[in-house]
């Protein structure tokens, strides 16, 4: 076996370990009544579509979450989830003979909870991916976007319509002064999801090649990346070569979706603290209303790594 599929498969055990710890942790700290309603979630707005891998059993693309709720039960793995407030999904599609264009999420794209309140997964099926006659698709996410847990039968605490009106209005526009403010934390965490979802397989990179994946997914050198909205996401990469650097067995992706979920974890501890004290900060964030509008002339940022 080659080596670095060897650690890439270590690293998937370890990273197993680490987040099966991180939702035992959160089960115990955040337990609601058991069998009822989740947390409703937030997804961070993306400055660009995100890119969705496929294979033959449909695409799929992780997209950063944080919890509004912080009383309710954190989800499960796989919870289901569906859009309630917001700007909403958007899919840009690629057909067969280079066209592209972008249609609405809604019915194509199921959403599923992963790592506790801190990612959701968009699934694609290959039947949906033949109806839209797509052989390649990204995801974007507009601003406000609330998602609420599907619903369980016999639920003996269902989320309330008020909670509803809450969390989609008044705790979503409170987190977006947080996740899409002015010192780029959102900007930051989006660079992490686009080089998550471009580390599709196990794959080696040399130490150059490593440092033009980062050129790649955020725009500028590694050595440059000192402005709000990459210096974040900058200490998460350079972190990640360190363990490479002192041959520490952990892959790549794997160590980026660890740094991804401690942001992501700090910043929603903001968020509940920012609740409790009844704070709200005015965003100013993009207009994300409505789908970035595909450019033909720049290339797919799915790198295929």
């Amino acid at each position: 076996m080659d080596s670095s599929v060897l650690v890439e498969s270590r690293s998937h055990l370890v990273a197993g370990v680490l987040f099966g710890a991180f939702a035992t942790v959160a089960l115990l700290l955040f337990t609601g009544t058991a069998h009822a309603a989740q947390q409703s979630l937030g997804l961070v707005a993306t400055a660009e579509p995100v890119p969705m891998n496929c294979n033959d059993e449909g695409c799929v693309a992780e997209l950063s979450s944080f919890c509004l709720q912080q009383e309710r039960e954190s989800p499960t793995h796989h919870t289901p989830y569906h859009v309630v407030g917001g700007h909403g999904l958007w899919l840009h599609l690629t057909v067969a003979d280079g066209g592209r264009r972008t249609v609405p999420a809604k019915g194509f794209a199921r959403l599923v909870s992963t790592r506790g309140f801190t990612a959701i997964e968009a699934n694609v099926s290959t039947a949906d991916m033949a109806t839209l006659g797509a052989v390649k698709v990204s995801i974007e996410v507009g601003n406000l976007v609330t998602l609420f847990p599907a619903s369980i039968p016999d639920d003996p605490n269902p989320i309330t319509a008020a909670e509803e009106e809450h969390a989609k209005g008044p705790a979503r526009r409170l987190a977006a002064s947080i996740f899409e403010s002015p010192d780029g934390l959102g900007a930051n965490i989006n660079i992490l999801d686009r080089a998550i979802n471009s580390l599709t397989t196990p794959t080696h990179l040399s130490d150059q090649g490593r440092l033009d994946f980062w050129r790649q997914v955020a725009g500028v050198p590694l050595e440059l990346a000192v402005d709000r909205s990459t210096r974040r996401a900058a200490e998460v990469f350079t972190g990640c070569l360190d363990d490479f650097w002192r041959k520490r067995e952990f892959g790549l992706r794997i160590c980026l979706e660890s740094g991804r979920y401690e942001m992501l974890t700090k910043a929603t501890f903001r968020l509940w603290s920012a609740q409790a004290a009844g704070n709200y900060i005015p965003t100013q964030a993009v207009d994300k209303s409505k789908p970035t509008a595909v450019d033909k002339s720049k290339p797919s940022n799915f790198l295929g790594l």
